[in-house]
């Protein structure tokens, strides 16, 4: 996959996930920012997944969680310890160019960024925070 295809391929997920926090996200409590960070970072099938599963804005704030947290803290190390593998072993093993293989290295980066950050929405949902404001972000209507 080239680059540009692999450009394009982000541009497409970006609008998708952009429609995502813009429908579902704004109503909720997880907000459209955190929405659209999820659909971008963890592709917008787990970004929608992740916004359907949480409460809507009218529901009451849920009750801290001691399980959030530990499942968030270990996400938070899931994700910062897969970034020390985000270059493939086959490429340093065989000596290949990392620029031919710039598309997986995006993804492994951005799964790992979205992992650290579902972890840190876990841990701040675990205390009972929303993220639901009627003034963020843009809208299309």
């Amino acid at each position: 996959m080239s680059l540009l295809n692999t450009l394009l391929f982000y541009l497409i997920l970006a609008v998708i996930g952009l429609i995502i926090a813009d429908y579902l996200g704004r109503k909720r409590q997880i907000g459209f920012h955190r929405s659209l960070f999820f659909s971008i970072t963890l592709t917008p099938i787990f970004g929608l997944l992740i916004t359907l599963f949480t409460k809507q804005s009218a529901k009451p704030t849920p009750n801290p969680s001691i399980l959030k947290k530990i499942i968030g803290w270990s996400v938070i190390i899931f994700g910062i310890s897969s970034i020390t593998n985000i270059v493939p072993p086959y490429v340093l093993a065989y000596n290949l160019s990392i620029s031919d293989h710039l598309g997986v290295i995006l993804i492994r980066f951005l799964l790992s960024v979205g992992s650290i950050g579902y972890g840190t929405f876990l841990v701040a949902r675990s205390n009972g925070k929303r993220y639901d404001h009627p003034s963020e972000g843009f809208s299309f209507y």
